[in-house]
């Protein structure tokens, strides 16, 4: 094979563009075409499959070709999506992306990389709706700068997030409920909260459904938690996060786990409500720690949710500079968080890896 000849891709998986579009697909892509790996839509044709996310389904499909490159590209933490995380699932591939994931004893064939942050005013309720993040941050700017401003704002305090229960312990949803629960004045949005019994227990057998055919169950104790608990602060479904977040002076960001990192923190920077953060190290994950006000312990975020900081005007104004830095440099293409800068660092390894696993099978 001659290097940097033209290789074919085929995309697939729980995750793919064509089942869940997002705009971090298109710097996917746009990075793939760069390196000459050009998209395909049959598998005959690609000499590398590229899974987003494991797909129990297709994987039986993509397992039947021997004599092509494998790459799972993880995007779901373990709490979520537990059984691509299995070492009887890593087996099956060459190469394995993890994205926003915290740095561990590095495997043989496991890349870690930034979390591809991706603004999107609703991506539960409305995935294709595609933003400008430079534009949307250049909107913002004369409501988020000052501290007239921000002190102004109705809300002392919301929480954004979902309802949800995991098949594992790797998951801080009990924790999100637990803060609901001592702190009536937190402002809820989010999805499964307060419906029907019903409509919980439906999803919660779901999950247990998935988790037992995945072989990867173990949260029987917990598992039905909250399901008959009332809310009194919820305040409805996410139409528009910027509306929430730009109305609060704190954001409770509580990470589905303390593994990964999601578009929670970034969401609250850009709207300017400082984030009470729960979840991987930042400074682990290299993210600027000045910018979130982090909990080490679930009893640290209790107090903290209870009991918000008093916040002066020299350190806001210090925290504003640090955040307009980092926003600035969220929104430029080599930007360590932006998706070109991240998918541009996947791409180059991956056709590195790529070419040699192919020269090998050819000779």
């Amino acid at each position: 094979m001659k290097q940097n000849s033209a290789l074919y891709v085929y995309l697939c998986g729980l995750h793919s563009p064509e089942k869940f579009q997002s705009s971090i697909y298109k710097d996917l892509i746009l990075a793939l075409e760069a390196k000459r790996l050009c998209i395909t839509s049959k598998i005959l044709d690609a000499q590398i499959i590229i899974m987003c996310d494991f797909s129990v389904a297709e994987w039986k499909s993509v397992n039947r070709h021997k004599n092509k490159f494998k790459v799972l590209l993880r995007l779901e933490a373990r709490s979520i999506l537990p059984i691509q995380y299995q070492k009887r699932v890593e087996k099956g591939f060459d190469l394995i992306f993890d994205l926003g994931r915290v740095p561990k004893a590095q495997k043989e064939k496991v890349v870690e990389l930034p979390y591809p942050y991706s603004y999107s005013e609703n991506p539960i309720g409305d995935r294709f709706h595609e933003i400008d993040l430079a534009k949307e941050f250049k909107y913002h700017r004369s409501r988020v700068s000052s501290f007239e401003s921000w002190s102004s704002r109705p809300h002392q305090i919301v929480m954004i997030s979902s309802n949800k229960e995991s098949h594992n312990f790797w998951n801080n949803y009990r924790l999100r409920r637990a803060i609901l629960k001592r702190n009536s004045k937190v402002i809820l949005f989010g999805t499964l909260w307060n419906q029907s019994f019903l409509v919980i227990l439906k999803n919660r057998f779901w999950i247990m459904q998935q988790g037992v055919s995945h072989m990867s169950f173990t949260n029987f104790p917990y598992f039905f938690g909250g399901l008959l608990r009332k809310y009194q602060n919820y305040h409805g479904v996410v139409k528009n996060k910027s509306d929430i977040l730009l109305n609060a002076k704190f954001n409770v960001v509580i990470e589905n786990s303390n593994e990964a990192l999601t578009e929670k923190v970034f969401d609250s920077l850009i709207c300017g409500a400082i984030p009470l953060y729960f979840g991987p190290s930042l400074k682990k994950l290299n993210f600027p720690q000045n910018l979130a006000i982090q909990a080490y312990s679930k009893k640290e975020l209790m107090q903290l949710v209870k009991n918000p900081p008093e916040i002066s005007e020299s350190w806001f104004q210090a925290w504003a500079e640090s955040r307009a830095g980092f926003i600035d440099e969220l929104t430029r293409g080599h930007g360590k968080f932006n998706p070109k800068s991240v998918f541009f660092k996947l791409v180059n390894v991956l056709r590195e890896q790529a070419e040699i696993v192919l020269d090998d099978m050819v000779h």
